[in-house]
């Protein structure tokens, strides 16, 4: 009985069935046709949408031919976290200064999830452990290693850039996959709200309440991230030499 069940599982199924390469529009079927599929459907219609079914539609194509090339969805998923950390290699060349470098990976980084905030959504807290992953992680201890740090410091200094360059970069993504009705009413709530509190119960906000409405739409990435990246190389044995 238990090898009745094993022959027909679901898994051994697609395995045997023999898929086309090609899609019903004529287009070979690859690992990157597949997950250039996935961004347009997430981009489109949101991270519910990523789904076999709604890929087969998408790609005009039998949706176990996914099978493939990707294990499951969660396998395209890590596939296309890849690909946005691919996106932020582009062009990638460490600089002799380590600082240049961080700061240039860290705002290409942003601007890649920032291309595609859902999804960004989807993949900002996910470890793919494949190759350009790999070579991110390299290319930041490398450049903290340079500046005289320890090994574990560099570590230590690696975490703390790399969960504030993803945590920036999914909070604004979060932003910006809102819709554009919902983004406008969030904006409108600073002229609405702090140009107007009492001054009498909100005399600092008062105060800066020009400001804070002139400065709504402001992106604080890049000064947050200079910020971190002046209080690391505060650290670096290399500055107190």
């Amino acid at each position: 009985m238990a090898s009745e069940k094993a022959a027909t599982s679901p898994d051994r199924i697609i395995g045997r069935r023999k898929r086309s390469t090609t899609t019903r529009a004529g287009v070979a079927l690859s690992a990157d046709v597949i997950v250039d599929a996935a961004l347009h459907l997430i981009d489109a219609r949101g991270p519910q949408a990523l789904s076999v079914r709604n890929l087969g539609a998408e790609l005009k194509a039998d949706p176990t031919a996914i099978y493939r090339y990707f294990r499951n969805v969660d396998d395209l998923l890590l596939a296309v976290a890849e690909r946005l950390i691919g996106d932020a290699l582009t062009e990638i060349d460490p600089a002799a200064d380590w600082l240049t470098t961080l700061r240039d990976l860290a705002i290409r980084g942003h601007r890649a999830y920032l291309a595609h905030p859902k999804v960004a959504l989807l993949v900002a807290t996910r470890t793919t452990g494949r190759a350009r992953e790999l070579k991110v992680v390299d290319t930041i201890l490398a450049a903290l290693e340079s500046a005289g740090f320890s090994v574990a410091d560099a570590v230590r200094h690696y975490r703390v850039y790399a969960d504030f360059v993803l945590a920036f970069s999914a909070f604004d993504a979060a932003s910006a996959a809102l819709s554009p009705q919902t983004q406008e009413l969030d904006r409108s709530a600073w002229a609405k709200t702090y140009a107007r509190v009492d001054a009498g119960d909100y005399p600092a906000i008062a105060k800066a309440g020009p400001d804070l409405v002139a400065q709504a739409d402001l992106n604080t990435f890049e000064s947050a991230l200079d910020l971190l990246l002046s209080s690391i190389a505060a650290q670096a044995p290399s500055a107190r030499d």
